[in-house]
């Protein structure tokens, strides 16, 4: 695991797509299985690496870190739309509060599942629709031959994870279908 040659190739790809360099370190992230996971929050984002990084070829470890450099630039849209979301059930939960307050207590407490569910839904279509915008940014930057070798190591190495993780993860088939068609930045 070579973190100073890593380090050196994203500090390049943020050059190209016009953001801070992140700052790399060594770790166990969790729960992807290609060892790099960014960190987003703070103001300087961060890349962590762990070992699982040296199976992949040096295209796929760029077009993974080059999507990883793109969702940095695309960050602040996501957590605006996660926080709206988070608003927009609020809000109905605010509004049908009164409405259920002659329901019996189980209803009460089905509906508060009910909007943690929608709330769940939401978030996972944000962050679906986060990665295909940052999935059009890589080729709109850098073209498809990384994006499509980020894509094959997804494929040889699914990441792992829990049910809404997994489920918030497009297929990369579906990825480069979206990318293909030009509908990436949709959804």
């Amino acid at each position: 695991m070579d973190l100073q040659g890593t380090e050196a190739v994203a500090a390049r790809l943020a050059g190209e797509f016009g953001t801070r360099p992140p700052k790399v370190t060594a770790g166990r992230p969790q729960p992807v299985g290609l060892g790099i996971r960014g960190k987003f929050y703070g103001r300087r984002p961060r890349l962590v690496i762990d070992p699982a990084v040296d199976r992949l070829t040096p295209d796929e470890l760029e077009g993974q870190l080059a999507g990883v450099v793109a969702a940095f630039t695309l960050r602040r849209g996501f957590f605006a739309r996660a926080l709206l979301s988070f608003a927009a059930v609020c809000a109905c939960g605010l509004l049908t509060g009164p409405l259920l307050s002659g329901v019996p207590s189980p209803l009460r407490t089905l509906a508060g599942v009910v909007g943690v569910a929608v709330w769940l839904a939401l978030l996972i279509l944000a962050h679906r629709g986060w990665i295909y915008r940052a999935d059009r940014r890589v080729v709109e930057v850098r073209g498809t031959r990384h994006f499509l070798a980020a894509l094959e190591a997804e494929r040889r190495y699914r990441p792992v994870g829990g049910p809404v993780s997994l489920r918030s993860m497009p297929d990369p088939d579906r990825r480069a279908e979206r990318v293909a068609s030009g509908t990436a930045s949709a959804g």
